[in-house]
């Protein structure tokens, strides 16, 4: 649980170097890891380290071992463990399932070829104890015709009444909001105009719970998960 030691994984192209993680015995007291997506974390984090691939392009890929751990999130951070760290990304839900999945092409010109950047993976709000698998897959190198999904963070998470997004990247002024309980219920629907690439919703009238928050833009959709309080 200390990025001094970080376990090192070799990227390739089918994602072969796979490390078992486990948080059985990590320290669940160390500081908040500065995740752009509040209320995820509560501790017991391991550390991994890569060296971005000649293609300059990447995914790095959380997945089921056993199903003791089935909902993991991540960071990715450039610098260096004994003075200074830069945090570039964090997923929770980007992965299959419930797993995680940071691609380079969502950190464009915050990273060089040959440089190691540094992964930070814990299970969601430290529900779980247990083990799960990691790869770094090196892609193919990115180009102006690559994809790139709409990416969002939401705040406060836990919440009660409301709830914020944020946008990392431009997209169209209104996109359509949907919240669906755990049973895949449809519980609220709206459209929203986004203003500076934000905007606020009120789930006051939701019970406490864990629930789904999909947004569709017109052209891309994603999904994360909202627990409210």
């Amino acid at each position: 649980d200390d990025c001094l030691v970080a376990t090192e994984i070799i990227p390739d192209a089918t994602c072969s170097d796979v490390k078992l993680g486990s948080n059985n015995a990590t320290d669940s007291g160390v500081g908040m890891p500065n995740c752009s997506e509040p209320g995820i974390y509560e501790g017991r984090d391991v550390w991994y380290k890569f060296i971005v691939p000649p293609t300059g392009n990447f995914a790095v890929e959380t997945s089921a071992d056993d199903g003791s751990i089935s909902d993991t999130a991540m960071s990715i951070y450039s610098g260096d463990c004994t003075t200074n760290l830069t945090e570039l990304a964090c997923d929770d839900d980007g992965g299959a399932a419930a797993f995680s999945r940071i691609e380079g092409i969502d950190l464009t010109g915050n990273y060089s070829i040959g440089e190691t950047l540094f992964v930070r993976v814990w299970s969601f709000a430290n529900l779980e104890l247990g083990t799960f698998n990691i790869c770094v897959a090196e892609l193919a190198p990115l180009s102006t015709e690559n994809y790139k999904s709409i990416n969002f963070s939401v705040f406060p998470n836990p919440t009660s009444e409301i709830v914020n997004l944020k946008f990392n990247q431009n997209i169209n002024d209104k996109i359509d909001v949907n919240i669906y309980d755990i049973q895949g219920k449809l519980v609220l629907n709206t459209d929203k105009a986004l203003i500076n690439n934000k905007l606020q919703l009120n789930i006051s009238s939701l019970k406490s719970g864990m629930y789904f928050l999909k947004i569709y833009n017109g052209e891309n959709e994603i999904t994360k998960k909202l627990i409210v309080k």
